[in-house]
């Protein structure tokens, strides 16, 4: 970010606030997740880049970096202005962690999982561990070390794990790091953390959160940007009410954010990593048909998802084909977003099972009859 290349390998800050920001910190950049500790260093790993903000003891005061969606929507969620803000806010912290360490600390503590993950390194997981690809060696000045892990393989392969060795799989990993946008608040990208605009009739709008709010904590976890905000609600419960202290011009304030049962599942997730792992067991893999055109179709609060990058061997075998239509799974006709349809998939059925999906074909925009097509989980 507002970087430019010197001699056409290093990377320096082109704006001098950031730079004079970042010689209060000790950057270090990792470019690959070997031997990275899970516990510790918990992210969106379908980010581009992430910040952590920390101490060297451990304790993390913040991150930084927010993605909304696949395409190039970056300046709605973070900015420039918004990171050295965010920069600010963390040298502020560390002053305060180093006067009153046990206090501020303690507040700190969440920013940390407080759950152990089921491997604690990438390399360690059975579907990276026994993955040829990525134990192909290769030398450098250091000695041998394996081939690359990138940040997107890791909640892909955790996932597929899991199911590998028949161990539960959370929600949260299905449809990780909510955005606030999706509990219908948006955050400024040229603040720290404070809020663009709310839905009146929103999860944060019934909250009594308005536009203009500084959200000071959640979860009693100091909050430097977005990425905070769903660091928190990444960790939230099903159900789970949720604590905001805001300001609010001179006044703070408390607000509650209250997540009915069932909530995650309910948000319309952007994220490649249930694409990835339904192409894998399916062949195909879905997007969500916006509301307005489902509503236009009859399909208004019923199951509607449209079938993407449908693989050869699917296409031959079941007739299916992208932008088809499915409005029912195995006779269920009940609204479903990709983290839930995946989450069906992948804990409902196992490899050799079929899945009975009702599909409607357009053909110039039309919708032919209904059929069903039968899929062999892979």
């Amino acid at each position: 970010m507002a970087c430019k290349a010197l001699d056409g390998q290093v990377a320096v800050p082109a704006d001098d606030a950031l730079k004079t920001l970042l010689d209060r910190y000790v950057c270090v950049r990792l470019v690959q997740m070997h031997g990275v500790d899970l516990k510790r260093f918990s992210f969106d790993g379908s980010l581009t880049w992430a910040i952590f903000m920390m101490n060297a003891d451990g304790t993390i005061y913040g991150r930084y970096g927010s993605r909304s969606g696949l395409r190039d929507l970056s300046d709605r969620e973070i900015s420039l202005t918004g990171f050295k803000a965010s920069l600010r806010g963390g040298l502020e912290m560390h002053g305060r962690y180093g006067q009153d360490k046990d206090a501020v600390g303690k507040a700190l503590a969440g920013k940390t999982s407080s759950r152990t993950p089921k491997w604690r390194t990438p390399e360690a997981m059975p579907t990276l561990k026994d993955n040829a690809r990525f134990n192909v060696p290769f030398l450098d000045e250091s000695g041998v070390r394996a081939g690359c892990i990138h940040c997107h393989m890791v909640p892909a392969n955790e996932i597929r794990s899991l199911r590998l060795t028949n161990q539960p799989i959370p929600d949260r990993e299905l449809v990780p790091y909510p955005m606030p946008n999706q509990l219908g608040f948006r955050m400024d990208p040229k603040e720290m953390a404070t809020v663009l605009n709310v839905g009146p009739r929103s999860v944060a709008g019934r909250a009594g959160l308005q536009k203009g709010d500084r959200i000071d904590a959640m979860a009693g976890q100091p909050i430097l940007s977005t990425a905070d905000i769903q660091w928190v609600l990444h960790n939230a419960g099903d159900p789970a009410v949720v604590e905001m202290r805001i300001v609010r011009g001179d006044e703070a304030k408390t607000l509650r954010l209250t997540l009915a049962k069932g909530w995650r599942m309910r948000l319309p997730d952007w994220r490649f990593i249930n694409k990835g792992l339904l192409r894998q067991a399916l062949g195909f893999n879905v997007d969500m048909v916006p509301r307005r055109r489902a509503r236009r179709m009859g399909l208004g609060g019923k199951l509607a998802l449209t079938v993407d990058k449908t693989s050869r061997e699917t296409r031959m075998k079941t007739g299916l084909g992208n932008k088809d239509l499915i409005i029912a799974v195995d006779g269920k006709r009940g609204p479903m977003t990709v983290g839930a349809f995946t989450a069906y998939v992948l804990r409902e059925k196992k490899k050799g099972d079929k899945l009975t999906v009702r599909i409607m074909e357009l053909v110039d925009r039309f919708p032919r009859p209904e059929h069903d097509v039968e899929v062999t989980i892979k």
